[in-house]
């Protein structure tokens, strides 16, 4: 039977039967190649956006086909009735409905297929959402974000498969138009948004590969495929509920459930621009839209629109280099040479875009990176103070380990002019560590900011992808090798500059062995503190504090044997001194075996020190060792004197003696009981033998210390 019976529906079977080929055989195979190849999420999040087109368009030739098999159908019952009935001959039956057997069959597939199969198709967007969202996104949330490979030819590559998407989806959709093809509009919608994903992946491609310091566009273009998946799954299920209330007229093609009102928006702008001018001409009260203005813009917004791209496109070939940059320009993608000249500023041309395009730095402006995040100037705790006692997980650090010298040190006296005892070394630690003493390591808080300049442009973009991390990294490498051999109290305290200034140098022989390109034009510790976790600050705080606490002491009993010294001997030099000869000579006389020329030598090393020597040059010492000489010499004297007085005495009591026994035995008798008697009260007895009474004579110059009895004068004493 002819196929020109029902030319529209072989038609509308042809263009969803070459959308299938198209996509699935063609469009598809390339997506999943490139996906192989270059490694990306964007375009492996396309592949089932690709396939759910290809299905749809299956499903649409099945019922073009079918509707076409039952047009041909009812064009042949007809025939034969009408034959039937010009021969007036009757049938043993007549043909009813039962006998239309592709009509039955079309209106079971548009009665059940075309549900389940939206049905099926919401399930599915729903469910590589779900198996994306809860097995792949988690893979990619716990590693870096896989690096596509060959941006460039992916780019082209996806968009020669945008094109045709959207060259053949503005065919279709022009065929939909006409009501007997109005179920196109469902494959011809869905393969606008195949474009339009293909076309948010060229722009990610391009980031990718003229901008390689915005790689999230290609990621915030993977989910949004992934999420308009789920989108499209949730309406399609929405149209197929509205779909049981919507009302029909007979004989209307129905709107499958998976015909997308969102797409149809995107991929037929024209009704959305008509519906507008009926508002506006209904809100004016007259015909807007046929004005010469209207009309004028209307003729003229194409041109004009090819215009100003254009012009875009050409002003693209025109770059300006600032007064504090230099830049390079990349062919095709390609770096250039090493030993190439950067552009000065200036006006400069190039190839339009995306044959050049051009790559520029700021090499006066100083960039800075911090080895220990600080915090941000915009957060709200930016201008609170914050103690180590505190946690701030606000402000994130870097922990350094260094080294912990031993906190008990050897004072050397100041008696003996000796120097500090010096902090144990390595050799003195690992030997520690032999015996089973811990080694003291100290963990520290730090965050360094790190200023710098670009002094060669090249190495700065083109020897490394992130060159910023890597001189993170190198800095942090460089920094826990060096910390590791510091001392925590200097770095804390008074090496802080000296430890900057070696850290710096340090760092930036190395950004120069890598090849960096860059100047370091300053570095300083910034925060330096124990971590403040299970009270570790509290515990350094208060070591620090009993750390303090010893110093002071320390300082306290030098001052103070410092005083004394100097008020015993004048000086502490002179102590010292002195010190040193007393004990030699101690030692010298303890020692039964001593020279005595030696001992001698030190007693006489003594004196001198203390009395002083006019052929030496040594003065006498002063202070309280001076005053008690000098004590010591009037005692002498007095001694001396009264010694001498006493001698004197004794030879005239002597010749007294000589010249006069009796008379000199009786006087010093009679002095020793005046002397000795002085202050006794004295009774004086005279008898008389011939007298019958007592007579006691009383001295009363001064009173009694108690009361003497009343005596009667006239009666004799008895």
């Amino acid at each position: 039977m002819p196929d020109s019976l029902a030319p529209g529906d072989r038609r509308a079977s042809f263009v969803c039967l070459v959308g299938f080929i198209a996509q699935a055989a063609v469009l598809l195979v390339a997506t999943i190649v490139l996906t192989y190849k270059t490694n990306s999420e964007a375009i492996a999040a396309e592949i089932p956006h690709m396939i759910a087109g290809a299905l749809i368009w299956w499903i649409l030739w099945g019922i073009f086909a079918q509707r076409r098999r039952a047009r041909l159908e009812q064009f042949e019952t007809e025939e034969l009735r009408r034959a039937r009935t010009a021969s007036s001959t009757g049938a043993l039956f007549d043909e009813g409905e039962e006998l239309l057997i592709q009509r039955r069959r079309l209106q079971w597939r548009i009665r059940w297929v075309l549900p389940v199969a939206a049905v099926g198709l919401a399930i599915g967007h729903i469910a590589i959402f779900a198996n994306w969202y809860f097995t792949r996104r988690p893979e990619l949330l716990s590693k870096p974000w896989p690096k596509v490979e060959y941006p460039h030819i992916a780019m082209f590559a996806v968009a020669a498969i945008g094109f045709v998407c959207f060259l053949y989806s503005r065919y279709t959709l022009g065929m939909a138009k006409s009501p007997q093809w109005r179920m196109l509009r469902a494959g011809g919608s869905y393969m606008m948004g195949n474009a339009l994903a293909c076309l948010a992946i060229v722009v990610a491609m391009g980031c990718q590969a003229y901008r390689e310091n915005l790689p999230q566009v290609e990621i915030i273009v993977a989910y949004g495929i992934r999420f308009l998946m789920l989108l499209l799954g949730l309406e399609f299920l929405i149209n197929l509920v509205l779909d049981f209330y919507r009302p029909k007229l007979a004989g209307e093609d129905p709107t499958p459930a998976f015909d997308s009102r969102i797409l149809a928006l995107i991929s037929d702008p024209t009704g959305i621009a008509r519906n507008i001018a009926e508002a506006v001409n209904y809100q004016f009260g007259f015909e807007v839209t046929s004005t010469w203005f209207y009309q004028l813009l209307k003729r003229w917004l194409l041109p004009l629109t090819v215009f100003t791209i254009l012009a875009l496109f050409a002003l693209s070939t025109v770059v300006v280099v600032d007064a504090d940059q230099q830049a390079f320009i990349e062919h095709f993608g390609r770096a250039p040479a090493a030993d190439a000249t950067p552009l000065a500023p200036g006006l400069h041309f190039k190839w339009p875009w995306p044959f050049d395009a051009l790559r520029r730095e700021s090499v006066h402006e100083i960039h800075e990176i911090v080895i220990g995040t600080h915090k941000d100037e915009k957060d709200e705790h930016a201008d609170a103070p914050i103690l180590w006692t505190e946690k701030h997980e606000f402000v994130p650090e870097t922990m350094l380990m260094l080294a912990t010298p031993e906190s008990v040190q050897d004072v050397a006296s100041p008696l003996v002019g000796g120097a500090p005892a010096t902090r144990p070394d390595a050799t003195e630690s690992s030997a520690a560590s032999e015996r089973g003493k811990a080694v003291g390591v100290s963990l520290l808080m730090v965050s360094i900011p790190i200023e710098y300049r670009i002094k060669k442009l090249h190495d700065y973009l083109y020897r490394y992808q992130n060159p910023e991390a890597v001189m993170e990294a190198i800095a942090f490498r460089t920094l826990t090798e060096f910390g590791a051999g510091q001392d925590i109290y200097g770095l804390m305290g008074p090496d802080r500059a000296k430890f900057n200034t070696r850290l710096r140098d340090q760092i930036q022989q190395e950004f120069d062995h890598w090849k960096l390109g860059v100047e370091i034009t300053f570095l300083g510790l910034q925060d330096a503190h124990p971590p403040p976790d299970s009270d570790v600050a509290k515990t350094f705080q208060s070591v620090i504090t009993a750390e303090q606490q010893k110093e002071a002491t320390i300082r306290t009993a030098s001052g103070l044997a410092e005083s004394m010294l100097t008020e015993a001997a004048g000086s502490t030099q002179r102590a010292a001194i002195l010190d040193e000869a007393i004990q030699r000579m101690n030692t010298l006389q303890a020692d039964a075996n001593a020279d005595p020329p030696a001992v001698s030598a030190a007693l006489q090393r003594v004196d001198e020190l203390l009395l002083g020597s006019i052929v030496r040059g040594i003065a006498p010492v002063s202070g309280s060792a001076a005053k008690l000489i000098n004590d010591a010499r009037a005692q002498q004297i007095k001694l001396v004197s009264e010694k001498e007085s006493d001698a004197t005495v004794f030879a005239n009591q002597l010749v007294a003696y000589k010249a006069a026994p009796d008379v000199y035995l009786m006087r010093q008798y009679l002095d020793m009981l005046g002397s000795a008697l002085q202050r006794i009260r004295k009774y004086v007895v005279t008898t008389d033998r011939k007298a019958s009474k007592l007579t006691i004579i009383l001295e009363a110059e001064q009173g009694v210390g108690a009361p003497l009895p009343d005596v009667d004068k006239s009666q004799p004493h008895p």
